[in-house]
């Protein structure tokens, strides 16, 4: 294989596994943040003592752009992660490569 090939190899390898990881968490994270935006988290008591008023509990609010933004940015930040040591690791033989052995 070339440089640019093992380079593309790993790098779609790597944003194939985040794209996994993102349909996985979605699996669990969508209900989780319905349920956190039903039934809210309740506060300590105590909490007057912070100088400002808090209530006794907490509903989040959770927009379909900030999920989806916040996805897209953990996609392509492990994609640029799988991208960076890929092009020092195709520059090595592939013994060394595969021993571990870094420039």
């Amino acid at each position: 294989m070339t440089q640019g090939q093992v380079i593309a190899l790993f790098t779609i390898e790597g944003a194939l596994h985040s794209i996994l990881a993102a349909i996985l968490a979605a699996i669990y994270g969508f209900p989780l943040l319905a349920y956190q935006a039903a039934v809210g988290w309740t506060m300590p008591g105590g909490t007057d003592d912070f100088g400002m008023t808090i209530a006794d509990t907490i509903y989040p609010a959770y927009s379909m752009g900030l999920v989806f933004g916040t996805t897209l940015i953990v996609l392509i930040t492990t994609t640029i992660v799988s991208y960076l040591p890929t092009r020092r690791i195709s520059k090595m033989k592939p013994t060394d490569a595969i021993r571990g052995k870094i420039q």
